[in-house]
């Protein structure tokens, strides 16, 4: 809870911690296995705020942390409620949906910081994901390439 997270997960039995390069935009986590499950799926990477810069820029040489983490790519992602219940700790997160593989949140934060222009094909798929939050389309439909 360090930068404000609201929610945080640890992997465990081998498996790799969840994050920005294999995770994706409209995936379905299922936190628990009953009834009360929660369903949540991601829409957006989450932007760092200048609230980073006072929380964690005092304790390093990084004048501007926001930034740098978001350059990165590293500043988490937001969740949509598909299904609400009860979350507690310690809960198994469970994969449930994938539509969209090729939606990283790791490329969709080096697509839309960019400098380049890419063919439509390249962008097209990521305009057309029903649940992503319209500023990131309206950012990586100016990256289209005019040919």
């Amino acid at each position: 809870g360090t930068l404000g997270e609201n929610l945080t997960t640890e992997a465990v039995n081998g498996l790799p911690e969840m994050d920005e390069s294999n995770v994706c935009i409209g995936d379905i986590f299922e936190y628990g296995d009953d009834s009360h499950s929660v369903q949540l799926r991601i829409v957006q990477p989450r932007r760092p705020c200048y609230k980073i810069n006072d929380q964690i820029g005092q304790f390093n040489k990084v004048p501007n942390i926001a930034a740098w983490v978001s350059k990165q790519g590293i500043a988490g992602w937001y969740f949509e409620v598909v299904r609400a219940g009860m979350i507690d700790a310690d809960l198994p997160v469970y994969l449930v949906e994938r539509p969209y593989p090729f939606a990283t949140l790791s490329m969709l934060w080096q697509l839309s910081n960019s400098k380049e222009k890419y063919a439509a094909e390249v962008i097209e798929p990521w305009l057309a994901i029903e649940c992503l939050e319209e500023s990131w389309k309206v950012v990586l439909a100016k990256k289209i390439r005019k040919d």
